[in-house]
């Protein structure tokens, strides 16, 4: 699968993932409403965002293929079953468990070892829900020197109690700034990765920014 240049660093992936599953299936379909491109290739459903231009893949799930309505819908087609894609946060009624994975980051310019000490999270208020955090280094892809879990901002509420909807509504009234949640981390390294985790039934989970707060030096 070729998406412009965006597809060179996920080639040998994809690769590997058709030569493993000769017999399919393969599908591929645009998601203009989302600005994703879906493709199944054996197992798994790798995801291509145009906004953030970044790839992400779903395991475990039972598609098929897909296939889109002139109006714009995506459905993915499992055993006996089709799926409408965007349509809530369960897959076929059951929880899902969502991770995200960051790249392999460098912790300094110039190659020496990093030790970060904290880590500033500002989440988009959203679904209440416990996400995990974990934190590798040094392509160490099994263990893991930080497992931490926190909680997602609830949306704000508009008023201390209901009322008709007038002109004030709009006001966030009893709203504040919103404070980051502040994670401590051990170890070090030469690179770092994290991984987020969540599982239920309730989305979308947001992160608005990530900060590290790193003591760069050692062999």
């Amino acid at each position: 699968m070729q998406v412009g240049s965006v597809s060179d660093p996920i080639a040998p992936t994809l690769r590997d993932k058709i030569a493993a599953s000769p017999a399919g299936p393969f599908s591929l379909v645009h998601y203009a409403k989302l600005g994703m491109v879906l493709a199944v290739v054996g197992a798994d459903v790798f995801v291509y965002s145009y906004t953030p231009k970044a790839w992400s893949r779903i395991t475990g799930s039972d598609l098929k293929g897909f296939f889109a309505t002139a109006g714009g819908a995506v459905y993915g087609v499992g055993t006996g079953r089709v799926f409408a894609f965007d349509s809530g946060w369960t897959f076929a009624g059951a929880e899902f468990t969502s991770r995200w994975e960051t790249a392999w980051i460098p912790l300094s310019r110039d190659g020496r070892k990093g030790y970060p000490k904290r880590m500033e999270i500002l989440n988009q208020p959203g679904a209440v829900t416990t996400v995990t955090m974990s934190a590798r280094y040094d392509m160490n892809m099994t263990a893991s020197e930080n497992t931490q879990s926190f909680m997602m901002e609830p949306m704000p509420s508009l008023m201390d109690e209901p009322v008709t909807d007038i002109w004030e509504n709009v006001f966030l009234m009893d709203h504040g700034v919103l404070e980051p949640v502040r994670l401590p981390l051990f170890a070090g390294g030469l690179v770092m990765q994290m991984a987020f985790s969540e599982q239920s039934s309730k989305g979308p989970v947001e992160f608005n920014d990530i900060t590290l707060h790193v003591v760069v030096g050692g062999a």
